[in-house]
């Protein structure tokens, strides 16, 4: 299929020191387009206080009592009040985007219908910059973001941008079983993009060197380019939440801003779900696809142009 084009988006920059060096490496590389801050991370300032030639936005998070019980007005100001925060910082967001799939009504902690979309287009229309809304969702998934037409209708009425579809793999690092397995699902999810802009988004991590690779298969290698492995099959293009696994985690399986170590809700209404062994090799392999040049050259073998 041509005529097809992704941008490649790192979140969570800000995170912590390990995502904030591999955010800066593939950023100066050339690896990454844009990265996503969460401004309230320990570790936001690093972040927006490093040159990184690559647009950087705001990745919202909101806590799960205001998800709950704030008005519209509320959540408006505290969107707000966090893009003010990052241009205290010196850095002006160049997009804008949430941080868990609840904020995008989506799974069983979404406990606002839409979740917090309407705000954060406004805040998107204001400042005239992209949101991370997908015009494509995924047939196979039932859940559907309420409003989702119409969301569509008053981002084009506002001028805000938006991408065709998004992809990123929401499993958790403990439903991976190695590198081969989270390139191929990556690779699976390619094949499904539309015409016109979509985005990838990953969640990387620089290595401890206490990571292992499960399935033995190597960043870099081109053998099995099929994609496939024993029982696999191929995932749906997501969108926020975009896939019928643990509602309400945290997109891509990683520990949300504030959230504990042992399954407890964090900041934002997300629930850390795999180990922590699991989930830093998740984010080590997420940053392995992007160094070793294997997505780019999966994308080029699809004909999909960065």
């Amino acid at each position: 299929m041509s005529g097809r084009t992704v941008t490649i988006t790192a979140d969570d920059f800000g995170f912590d020191p390990a995502v904030n060096a591999a955010i800066i490496e593939l950023g100066v590389s050339g690896r990454l387009h844009a990265a996503s801050v969460l401004v309230e991370a320990p570790h936001a300032a690093a972040a927006l206080e490093a040159q990184v030639p690559i647009a950087v936005g705001l990745h919202v998070a909101l806590a799960p009592a205001m998800l709950a019980g704030a008005t519209g007005e509320q959540i408006h100001a505290e969107i707000e009040r966090q893009w003010d925060r990052m241009v205290r910082h010196g850095r002006t967001p160049a997009h804008l985007d949430l941080h868990t799939a609840a904020l995008y009504g989506v799974g069983a902690e979404a406990v606002r219908p839409g979740g917090v979309l309407v705000e954060a287009l406004a805040v998107a229309a204001a400042h005239r910059v992209p949101l991370r809304l997908p015009r494509v969702l995924p047939p196979a998934f039932t859940h559907g973001t309420a409003g989702h037409a119409a969301l569509l209708a008053a981002a084009d009425e506002a001028g805000v941008a938006l991408p065709e579809a998004i992809c990123t793999d929401f499993r958790p690092g403990q439903e991976i079983s190695g590198y081969g397995d989270l390139r191929a699902h990556y690779r699976a999810l390619m094949a499904q993009l539309p015409a016109g802009r979509s985005e990838i988004f990953l969640h990387p991590a620089v290595p401890s060197g206490t990571e292992s690779d499960d399935d033995g298969t190597r960043p870099g290698s081109r053998a099995g380019e099929d994609g496939t492995r024993p029982g696999s099959r191929a995932p749906d293009v997501a969108r926020p939440g975009g896939r019928a696994h643990h509602s309400g985690s945290h997109p891509g399986g990683r520990t949300p801003v504030g959230a504990s170590r042992s399954g407890e809700h964090g900041r934002d209404g997300a629930t850390h779900l795999g180990s922590d062994a699991a989930d830093s090799r998740k984010r080590v392999w997420e940053y392995q696809l992007l160094v070793s040049g294997d997505l780019h050259h999966d994308l080029a073998a699809a004909d999909i142009r960065t």
